[in-house]
């Protein structure tokens, strides 16, 4: 008996584990609504089921009466309308969205916003209709925006550092196209830089390129391919923490030992706008426990 027992505990055992096994999203046995375009349709359907670290779903932050089966309930999210439904539309900024939104083959998709969420990641290859786009204030550390053919400038963007990046434009009868660096808490904006040979390309934080600048016949520099660059304030080695070590760089560069480096406000702790002796000084002193912050 006892050997049956174990027998029959092992057969079931063995078909459990032999079970197919399906992802997450493929649980809910969602299908493709009729009318409606399947790749947008599932597309959007698998973000608004991913939830956040508390078990809300995106789609529950639309609606209320949301529902995963009819994307009439999809608040924010408007269809062409057309035989073949497809996703034409999308205003969602301001809803504190997580994960990655992923458009991709969204060929219809003319206008997006989805600002101010906490997207980690924005997947728009093949978004080849889209003429606007709002994305700030999300975790973004790369965008790719090759997708959208009337766009001369800023085709992809990626933050080095303890940072983040965004973007901005508006195509057609007005054009402006604006770019974004964000530092994380207790970091420094250091420059934007050009992927393709390294050369600085802005201090600024926020560069706009509009209609004026595009006729002024002013000779552009490749900005096809740009990093914004981060670094912890007093991070003068770029180890992510401030340390003595940081401050003997410091001091060194103070005395010219050291070339001034790119980025040089990480380190121009008193913000007097040189690198001094002072500047060393302080970034011990925090190192050392001594003092709290550089304020």
């Amino acid at each position: 008996m006892k050997r049956r027992l174990i027998a029959a505990a092992a057969a079931a055992i063995l078909f459990l584990v032999c079970l197919p096994l399906k992802p997450a999203f493929a649980g809910t046995e969602l299908s493709t609504p009729e009318g409606y375009n399947e790749n947008d349709y599932l597309k959007l359907a698998a973000f608004l089921e991913t939830a956040d670290e508390n078990g809300v779903k995106n789609g529950e932050k639309l609606s209320e009466s949301y529902d995963p089966a009819d994307p009439a309930t999809w608040d924010g999210v408007m269809w062409t309308g057309d035989e073949d439904n497809h996703v034409g539309w999308i205003f969602v900024s301001d809803r504190d969205l997580t994960g990655v939104l992923d458009l991709s083959g969204c060929t219809f998709l003319e206008q997006l916003g989805c600002s101010g969420n906490r997207l980690t990641g924005l997947v728009i290859t093949g978004c080849t209709s889209l003429e606007y786009l709002s994305c700030a204030g999300n975790l973004f550390t790369s965008l790719d925006l090759t997708s959208s053919p009337s766009l001369p400038v800023f085709k992809k963007l990626s933050a080095a550092g303890p940072g983040t990046v965004s973007a901005f434009f508006e195509l057609g009868g007005w054009f402006t196209v604006s770019l974004y660096a964000v530092p994380d808490e207790g970091a420094v904006f250091t420059g934007w830089y050009s992927v393709l040979d390294g050369s600085p390309v802005s201090s600024e934080p926020a560069i706009t390129i509009d209609p004026d600048v595009l006729m002024s016949g002013v000779e552009l520099p490749d900005l096809t391919d740009l990093e914004a660059r981060f670094a912890f304030f007093g991070d003068a080695d770029g180890n992510g923490r401030v340390e003595a070590a940081d401050a003997l760089i410091v001091l060194r560069i103070a005395m010219g030992i050291l070339p001034v480096p790119d980025g040089a406000n990480a380190i121009d702790v008193d913000k007097s706008g040189k690198v001094e002796a002072a500047d060393a000084l302080l970034i011990l002193r925090l190192a050392m426990g001594i003092i709290a912050s550089f304020e």
